[in-house]
């Protein structure tokens, strides 16, 4: 089983790099750096073919895709003009999507995030358009694979490691991350039946209470989709018919 990730150098794809690695699959990464930066660590990754190219260039696409079981995308930013971070968002998953299920694809997963009414109004141009070409992706993923396609929506993701928090940090503001220290007791606090109730009471501004998710289960949720399902078709002798 070969799997792609898009965008598996960052933060949240080496963790779902690294774990598709530890499930036996052969995984591939495009993203336009190539490996990830030996500064991050790079355990787990051996193995892994690094792709260089653009997520928004069909023929590096095309030339990812090739011989490929699963796709992972982690595409997407808040930052740049709001035309480019629709683009990327949007125009750019929407087309990888449509991309490999042409290709023949067998389980697709996008990574989108959890909803956040209050920062789309106060922030149109910016997490306004972030959210809409989410939307965008979110729905070319069931238009195209339908039961076999997965759309992720954690909260703000942390991780379990302070090293990893150091070395994200190191990096720019752009790319620090929530430490476990703050992480985990949000998640619990925002987690608990009565927090979300009283959130699912108050309309958009209840959005800003959902839990923070570990990178480590995200990853993991993505993993599973493709893992489950694969292994599935493979005993089948055949690809879902769901898609």
């Amino acid at each position: 089983m070969k799997l792609l990730v898009i965008g598996g150098s960052g933060y949240l794809g080496r963790h779902i790099v690294r774990l598709g690695r530890a499930q036996g699959l052969a995984v591939r990464s495009l993203t336009r750096s190539g490996p990830p930066p030996a500064s991050v660590g790079t355990q787990g990754l051996d193995g892994t073919e690094w792709m260089r190219g653009s997520a928004e260039e069909p023929s590096d696409i095309a030339q990812a895709l090739s011989g490929v079981n699963a796709v992972v995308s982690t595409l997407g930013t808040p930052f740049g003009t709001r035309e480019s971070i629709l683009r990327i968002n949007g125009d750019a998953n929407v087309a990888i999507t449509a991309a490999a299920a042409t290709a023949g694809v067998e389980r697709y997963v996008y990574v989108s995030a959890a909803t956040f009414r209050p920062m789309e109004a106060l922030f149109p141009d910016s997490w306004g358009a972030y959210f809409e070409g989410k939307r965008r992706a979110e729905a070319a993923v069931a238009d195209h694979f339908g039961d076999a396609g997965a759309v992720l929506k954690p909260g703000i993701i942390y991780t379990e490691s302070i090293d990893e928090a150091r070395a994200q940090a190191a990096l720019g503001l752009k790319e620090a991350k929530m430490p476990s220290v703050v992480g985990m007791p949000l998640a619990t606090i925002f987690g608990a039946s009565p927090v979300q109730w009283a959130a699912a009471q108050v309309g958009p501004v209840g959005d800003l209470f959902a839990p923070p998710s570990c990178v480590t289960d995200v990853a993991a949720a993505a993993i599973a989709h493709v893992v489950m399902d694969l292994s599935h078709d493979t005993e089948r002798g055949g690809s879902d018919s769901s898609k």
